[in-house]
């Protein structure tokens, strides 16, 4: 019975010793952070401050270059997740971060890490390009900075920053030292291509710098859907619409908001149609579901519109999401030379968008309200006595407005002051509050 027991307790004793090991086995590695010598916090504001005096005597008397110290918290992190930004930051981050050039000189003379990062990997270039300061960027970059070190929780790097800041010089050298060309940011949705072409003052050379290393051109921004190729034409790069499109871009895909490439060119500020004749050789589509000839019109380009008209541009095709068409944007505009062409055209002077809205009554919401414009619309056989879906009139908008001139011109030409709106209101009613606001009553002698 004695040996029965014995045996029973050392099998106890084993299990007891087996789970014990497991148990040890289970335990996760403990990662022991990296510990660092941190200055006091004297030379810290000597370097806020700007006192290389006080700088050089720390160093003199023996002390650490590389010594960090507490910095500057960048981004937010998850709830419950604490943001370590500032933790672990050089005496050169610090010195970056306040833009203080001589002190950054001198340290860098002392021998101090161009590229040691901080709690989270960022480095002083980093900062330096987040913070905009591009003399203090050029100096790290001349004593061997690292161009891919460091970026933001979104992916932001150093030359996303450049080039958001529209640092052209900056840019180009971060480039040519090897900058990654295809990280993107979460935040924004744009790739560093994109955020090259984004900047209005960021330089065409810089684009096609970016393309011919290699940057992927078929990127498609995650939020907005925009490309590249869109974002080109925007600014009428057409160097970079070239490339883009060498390199197998689709010249009809639609942005979320329905925009393409051909929409783009149309819209932008320059009034040649040179790009829009590339674009449709290349296959764009001039009727496409947000209507590049509204965005021609917008541009004020007669020259563009002219071209997309002879090319097929349907006058009267709407937009998708609410129903405008290129009257309307001219209208709008108070732009009497671009109506009159589309109207010879046959855009027709009584089309409706899809809030119900007829493009005489919204050509009078315009602040840049015509009077030549409305008779020009009147002329053509525009409605006078449309009824809007709130069951507002021109005429209540143009006494609502202010407009004798316009009422005038209504009412001689068969307008009806009967009527009430969804408030509740006649034209009437309107002119009584519009003499009430401005004190001008001329207004009144309508409505007798």
């Amino acid at each position: 019975m004695n040996y029965l027991n014995r045996r029973l307790a050392l099998i106890i004793l084993c299990i007891a010793f087996i789970v014990s090991c497991k148990k040890e086995i289970a335990k996760p590695a403990v990662v022991h952070k990296k510990e660092f010598v941190y200055t006091s916090q004297e030379i810290v504001v000597a370097i806020q401050e700007g006192d290389l005096q006080k700088v050089k005597q720390y160093i003199d008397k023996g002390g650490d270059p590389n010594a960090r110290c507490k910095g500057y918290t960048r981004g937010s992190r998850e709830e419950g997740e604490e943001n370590i930004s500032d933790q672990d930051w050089t005496l050169l981050m610090y010195a970056v971060f306040h833009n203080k050039l001589e002190i950054g000189k001198f340290l860098l003379s002392k021998k101090a890490d161009v590229n040691a990062v901080n709690a989270v990997g960022h480095s002083a270039l980093f900062l330096a390009c987040a913070h905009n300061h591009e003399e203090m960027a050029l100096l790290l970059l001349e004593n061997g900075a690292n161009v891919n070190l460091g970026k933001d929780d979104s992916g932001t790097n150093t030359l996303q920053w450049a080039l958001a800041y529209d640092l052209n010089d900056l840019s180009l050298k971060l480039i040519d030292k090897g900058a990654n060309l295809n990280a993107f940011s979460t935040d924004t949705g744009r790739s560093v291509l994109l955020e090259a072409l984004y900047s209005d003052s960021i330089k065409p050379a810089v684009v096609s710098r970016i393309i011919d290393l290699g940057a992927c051109v078929l990127f498609i921004n995650p939020k907005y859907k925009e490309t590249s190729l869109m974002l080109a034409c925007r600014k009428n790069d057409t160097v970079a619409v070239k490339k883009i499109i060498k390199k197998g871009a689709d010249v009809n895909f639609e942005s979320e908001s329905g925009n393409t490439a051909l929409g783009d060119a149309a819209g932008n500020d320059f009034q040649h149609d040179s790009l829009l004749r590339y674009l449709i050789d290349k296959g764009a589509k001039v009727n496409s579901r947000n209507v590049p000839l509204i965005d021609a019109v917008y541009s004020k380009s007669l020259e563009k519109v002219k071209f997309l008209i002879e090319k097929g541009a349907d006058v009267n095709k709407r937009r998708a999401i609410n129903g405008l068409s290129p009257l309307f944007e001219a209208g709008f505009n108070a732009n009497y030379e671009m109506a009159a062409y589309l109207i010879d055209n046959g855009a027709d002077v009584n089309i409706e968008n899809f809030d119900g809205q007829s493009v005489l009554y919204r050509s009078l919401t315009s602040f840049n309200g015509s009077y030549e414009v409305i008779k020009l619309l009147i002329d053509k056989g525009a409605n006078v006595n449309f009824i809007n879906n709130d069951k507002s009139t021109a005429l209540m908008k143009a006494a609502q407005y202010n407009l004798p001139e316009v009422v005038a011109l209504l009412l001689d030409n068969g307008a009806r002051k009967e009527g009430v709106d969804f408030y509740g209101k006649t034209a009437k009613i309107y002119a009584q509050e519009s003499a009430e606001r401005t004190g001008d009553k001329t207004i009144m002698k309508f409505f007798q």
